[in-house]
């Protein structure tokens, strides 16, 4: 797959995205990798931060991918029907799915579903975790 990490000095990020409470936030600012199939914001180290969240990279390393890119969406379908095809698996477990954007599901999901039932997987399995503070 190709991908892309340039800097737009004009752009700014398309959200929203969303606190732990559910508040939406927007970027009010200019400059990111707009084209870029990662976010580069930073490191995660404020959960209660809705930027960090949903785009800061995990312990300091692990960068998130951009899955509100139409792109980078599209090679995560690719990649998940064709690890559907080769390992002959029957579900996936969604890690926080609360971070990742609702639109990327609204394709993944019925994308996934899909090709597994074209493998004759009726009854393919798609579940996550959600940590609620009260």
């Amino acid at each position: 797959f190709w991908y892309n990490n340039t800097w737009d000095p004009d752009a700014s990020y398309g959200g929203p995205v969303y606190g732990r409470w559910g508040e939406g936030a927007r970027d009010d600012g200019k400059g990111t990798y707009s084209n870029s199939d990662f976010h580069h914001n930073g490191d995660l180290v404020d959960y209660s931060n809705p930027w960090q969240i949903t785009l800061g990279k995990i312990y300091g390393m692990m960068d998130d991918l951009r899955l509100e890119s139409r792109r980078v969406q599209d090679k995560y379908i690719a990649m998940t029907k064709a690890l559907i095809s080769s390992a002959d698996i029957d579900g996936f477990r969604v890690d926080t799915p609360m971070q990742v954007p609702l639109e990327f599901f609204k394709r993944w999901a019925p994308a996934v579903r899909d090709h597994a039932r074209s493998l004759g997987k009726e009854r393919f399995g798609l579940f996550g975790e959600f940590f609620v503070t009260t």
